[in-house]
């Protein structure tokens, strides 16, 4: 199946609350003061777009550009070329409460707040609606709970913003964002200081907005997996470029995911969807039995090195090698056991009765 390359294709009759058009991204150095300056420009020639009810993911490496593609996408930087269509009005010819209207940016960079609480620095977001008078009508107080509650930030509301941990900050700043109530929300690394229950809690909030509201979220993330599961559409960035678009599933199909990350002994296994850790194995084991045993007995033997094969060939994924051992996983109802048998001869290696003791057994 092809998919998108340097261009992101149009979903038909729907107006995108993004597009970017032949867009450039990077840096212009100062030159003496005029204003102009060499430029360096990490990604070129982009179309894409985002559209209402969607949350894309942008992935790639350090150095590829995700933030800098964010900053732009936000107006925090100026393009290089091309322009940027919000709602299918030019961005550039927009005021700032106009920009601030449709779109909110969440960064990662620290923020002093001074003495303001997290309810002030929330109410904040409503800035762009109540105007230079700054008075807060029923709607506007009631944006600003609902933001924080959305969040899982009320509870903080009394709290000084400088006295939270990284992560209560993140979760308050993701509050001000929501009570802005924009069309389109762009957030850099949203989960990156929140421990794991409120990273999943964080992106189903997000997936919500964009599905109850009719909304765009674009975020970037190192999170792949949170990514693959919970992203309609990935932005996959390659150091340098092309930008390629689609479903995490076909992207993941076509092998664009491991074209991206693969390196080392860190591989990109389409079969499961996730890395291995030793992606190129010199050994291999054959798993039988119960199917849970089985999964978490491949994630051990991964660890000690060795590639899982089929058991109907006892090969590796090449053919070119067989396999060195033989696993039978059972679960019964005096415990779980793990049968070892050597592939070559069938002699018994041992019983054991945790993965703990099969991997020792390995090593030694």
């Amino acid at each position: 199946m092809p998919l998108g390359n340097l261009h992101d294709t149009p979903a038909p009759g729907t107006i995108p609350r993004l597009r970017a058009e032949g867009l450039a991204v990077g840096y212009r150095a100062a030159r003496g003061g005029t204003g102009g300056g060499e430029e360096r420009r990490v990604l070129s020639g982009l179309d894409l777009e985002l559209r209402p009810g969607e949350l894309v993911c942008i992935l790639g490496p350090n150095g590829a550009g995700k933030s800098t593609l964010l900053r732009t996408l936000a107006g925090l930087q100026t393009p290089l070329a091309g322009r940027i269509l919000v709602d299918g009005e030019d961005f550039a010819g927009l005021t700032a409460e106009g920009r601030a209207r449709k779109t909110a940016i969440v960064l990662t960079e620290r923020m002093e707040a001074g003495n303001l609480s997290v309810h002030s620095l929330t109410a904040l977001g409503r800035h762009p609606h109540t105007g230079w008078t700054g008075r807060m009508r029923e709607s506007d107080k009631d944006a600003v709970r609902a933001g924080l509650e959305a969040a899982g930030a009320w509870e903080l509301r009394a709290r000084l913003f400088d006295e939270l941990s990284d992560g209560e900050k993140q979760r308050v700043m993701l509050a001000r964002a929501l009570a802005q109530e924009p069309a389109l929300l762009l957030l850099d690394e949203p989960t990156a200081f929140l421990d794991l229950p409120r990273r999943v809690e964080t992106i189903r909030i997000l997936r919500n907005l964009a599905r109850a509201r009719g909304r765009a979220v674009l975020l970037s993330t190192h999170d792949l997996d949170l990514a693959m599961r919970a992203a309609d559409r990935l932005w996959l960035m390659p150091p340098g470029g092309p930008v390629r678009c689609g479903t995490p599933e076909d992207l993941a199909l076509a092998g664009a995911i491991a074209s991206v990350f693969d390196q080392g002994d860190v591989a990109f296994d389409k079969a499961n969807g996730q890395f291995r850790i030793h992606g190129h194995p010199d050994k291999w084991a054959v798993l039988s039995g119960d199917p849970v045993l089985v999964h978490w007995t491949a994630r051990a033997l991964e660890r000690e090195g060795y590639g899982i094969v089929d058991e109907s060939e006892g090969k590796s994924r090449s053919g070119e090698a067989r396999a060195a051992i033989r696993i039978a996983a059972e679960a019964g109802a005096g415990g779980s056991v793990w049968r070892c048998f050597a592939t070559a001869t069938g002699t018994a290696l041992g019983s054991f009765t945790s993965l703990e003791q099969l991997a020792g057994r390995l090593r030694g």
